[in-house]
């Protein structure tokens, strides 16, 4: 479980809410279903796709260092939308340098003036709904539009991504805060794990209890250690039913 938990700590919120999908097993089923239709690159993405929060299907065998989900922006927050023209002259303010990115890109195309771009670095990634004009195309000018106030924070979040993307060519690590709640959800996702495999909730527990503690107080009346046990699969249940998608507000 430490090992596990230093790979897992500097997750943001966006990453577990992957975490999370890629484990539902009525998402696994519905990806191998529309595996072989979802060419990368396609226009359009599927309803299937939609119905769990995603543009396209990413593969659940990729955790979040090496997978691209697009997620859907009419959702999430933490997809910047931007417009995109072509600068007519040298003047324009912007210029992504496309060979010089310390990071991946990836785009897919949605309609004929539609881009969603992702850059991506190990479990850092910055996802942009771009209309008009190509950001690689050389110099541009970007407007970004705001989704409401209520999105105000993660729109700071997200503009502050990107500047560091176009200033310093990479996605810098300080702006990328860590869940507070990393060790939870490494805990929760390693108990549903357990559970489906069928390792009993007395052996489950062994994971937030020593095993001596178990011995003793395993068969207390009080359930003090059984009813953490319950409440995290309980929780982890719940996250992959669905709320999974509030961690992306």
């Amino acid at each position: 479980m430490v090992h596990q938990y230093d790979k897992t700590k500097r997750f943001t919120k966006l990453n577990w809410s992957w975490e999370i999908l890629r484990k539902n097993p009525d998402y696994i089923r519905d990806w191998r279903i529309n595996a072989v239709n979802d060419n990368f690159g396609a226009a359009e993405p599927t309803p299937d796709s939609e119905k769990w929060g995603l543009l396209y299907f990413e593969d659940p065998a990729f955790d979040s260092t090496v997978a691209t989900p697009f997620w859907l922006p009419e959702i999430c927050p933490f997809v910047l939308n931007l417009t995109i023209q072509k600068a007519q002259n040298s003047s324009g303010l912007f210029d992504l340098e496309v060979d010089r990115l310390k990071c991946k890109v990836f785009v897919r195309n949605r309609g004929e003036d539609v881009q969603h771009v992702l850059f991506s670095d190990g479990h850092k990634t910055l996802q942009l709904c771009c209309q008009g004009d190509d950001i690689r195309q050389g110099r541009v000018n970007i407007t970004v539009h705001i989704e409401g106030l209520h999105y105000l924070r993660q729109n700071q979040v997200m503009l502050k991504r990107l500047n560091g993307l176009l200033q310093h060519k990479s996605l810098l690590d300080h702006h990328f805060e860590p869940s507070k709640h990393s060790r939870r959800y490494t805990e929760i996702l390693r108990m549903l794990s357990l559970k489906k495999s069928g390792i009993p909730q007395r052996k489950i527990a062994e994971i937030l209890f020593s095993r001596k503690r178990i011995e003793i107080e395993w068969n207390d009346p009080g359930g003090y250690l059984r009813d953490p046990v319950r409440r995290a699969l309980r929780r982890g249940e719940q996250l992959l039913l669905g709320k999974y998608l509030d961690l992306l507000k």
